[in-house]
């Protein structure tokens, strides 16, 4: 491995461990807040986590028709 590719995965190492370190300073109030049913991102994931079969049909039709809207196509020479 060159000098450059040695630097950079220095400086990845130590960006990914400061924001581990971040990360485990804050994990007690993001946990609460993903937790808590009142707010929004506590019942959103509340909502998905209880049924994920929803989510991924409906990931799945999107991309499929934005990958048809940017085709050349009959079917969708209409939007």
């Amino acid at each position: 491995m060159n000098t450059s590719g040695k630097k950079f995965l220095g400086i990845l190492i130590g960006i990914s461990a400061l924001l581990l370190i971040i990360a485990s300073l804050g994990d007690l109030q993001i946990s609460k807040m993903v937790m808590d049913q009142n707010s929004i991102f506590g019942n959103l994931f509340q909502i998905f986590g209880m049924f994920p079969s929803a989510l991924i049909p409906f990931i799945s039709a999107e991309i499929i028709f934005i990958y048809g809207l940017r085709q050349d196509n009959q079917l969708t020479n209409g939007f």
